[in-house]
């Protein structure tokens, strides 16, 4: 039986037995044998620390769905060149910068159709008083302290501001917002 152990080592893919094996004295044979003993050894310390390790982390991932009544919601953007009221401006201010928007080369045939809210009163074209680009320019160039009264105030832009929470009653996004952002689903602007 041990010729025949000795036979198999001594062709076998394991580096080290063959050496051991063929070995000459004694003394090389157990200098060898504890060195690859002592690799074993190593070998077995390493694979018991990366699977101490391994079992140590959860590796299965369990994803849990939960939803907070806390939601952040999106705020709106208000499309302003440079925050003026062009209903003052045109109206009060300076009416001679201005012009009717029905003048407008671009505006499209069926405006109603297009920006109903926008330009429109129940289906009827509101021919309003616009300000080209140049008075925008014009407006930029004034001095800070003059340049005030052409701003748009804030409430006159909201008047009103209301989200629905999945068919619940409109709640007053003012009310429950804590910060300058305000969180709305769904908006009026009046």
């Amino acid at each position: 039986w041990s010729n025949y152990l000795r036979n198999v080592f001594r062709d076998s893919m394991l580096s080290g037995v063959p050496q051991i094996l063929l070995a000459e004295s004694k003394v090389k044979k157990c200098v060898l044998t504890l060195v690859f003993l002592s690799c074993i050894v190593g070998y077995l310390y390493q694979s018991s620390e990366f699977l101490r390790l391994y079992r140590k982390y959860e590796t299965v991932v369990d994803i849990r769905l939960t939803n907070s009544n806390l939601t952040e919601l999106p705020s709106i953007t208000f499309c302003n060149y440079d925050g003026s009221n062009i209903t003052k401006i045109c109206g009060e201010l300076k009416p001679d910068w201005c012009y009717p928007l029905s003048e407008e080369p671009e505006l499209p045939e069926k405006v109603c159709e297009c920006l109903p809210q926008r330009y429109c009163e129940n289906g009827t074209f509101k021919d309003r008083k616009v300000l080209p680009f140049f008075g925008y320019g014009e407006i930029s160039k004034l001095p800070p302290d003059e340049r005030l009264k052409y701003i748009q105030d804030l409430n006159d832009v909201i008047r009103s501001c209301s989200f629905l929470v999945h068919g619940n009653q409109p709640e007053d996004s003012f009310r429950t917002s804590g910060s300058q952002v305000f969180p709305l689903i769904t908006f009026m602007v009046f």
